[in-house]
């Protein structure tokens, strides 16, 4: 009797610690396995549908790119340094932009960065460079502000942050940000 194994939205089921991929059409179904010395094999319904080579590490992603449907492809494909590069193109705030987000090191900060990057497809790359400096002087480099930006024509109006920004000398007299005399109140005695 082969053991029955559940396919991961990533494409993958797991067998002895490792991870073998099958083609999508096959995501959350159960399928049995059967582990041989140098293979491991993927059946529904007793029909093959993917045989890998076994892989003896632990923890180890047996992928075959052809398991995956154009979309994934192109998310798996564009990469950080691959966006960083696209981003070097367009210009310098963009880079900024974009490096801070694939710096976290997350698969959510690289689909942030490539959502950020397809603006230029609806937008051009001038509009978008201008966009990033103006998310960069606000300290915002979240993609809705960035498209937002683009969508309001934004980008070319003059950047002056609304509130003034305070500087670290400004802090370093308080573990506070605020001074304590903004925290009394007419009832307390200032013991200043």
């Amino acid at each position: 009797m082969r053991p029955i194994c559940k396919v991961h939205k990533d494409h993958h089921f797991v067998v002895k610690g490792n991870f073998y991929s099958v083609p999508t059409k096959y995501i959350g179904e159960d399928i049995s396995v059967r582990v041989e010395l140098k293979t491991v094999s993927a059946y529904v319904d007793h029909n093959i549908i993917k045989t890998h080579a076994r892989s003896y590490a632990s923890s180890t992603w047996v992928t075959d790119d052809k398991d995956y449907s154009e979309s994934a492809l192109h998310y798996l494909n564009n990469n950080a340094d691959k966006c960083l590069g696209v981003a070097e193109g367009i210009g310098e705030a963009t880079q900024q932009v974009i490096s801070r987000l694939v710096t976290v090191g997350s698969r959510i900060g690289l689909r942030k960065a490539q959502a950020i990057l397809r603006l230029k497809d609806k937008y051009d790359s001038e509009r978008l460079e201008l966009a990033c400096v103006r998310a960069v002087a606000y300290d915002n480099y979240a993609y809705k502000a960035i498209a937002k930006i683009l969508e309001e024509n934004l980008e070319q109006a003059s950047i002056t942050p609304s509130c003034s920004a305070r500087t670290v000398s400004d802090v370093a007299d308080s573990a506070y940000i605020r001074k304590p005399e903004e925290y009394s109140s007419d009832m307390e005695v200032n013991y200043v």
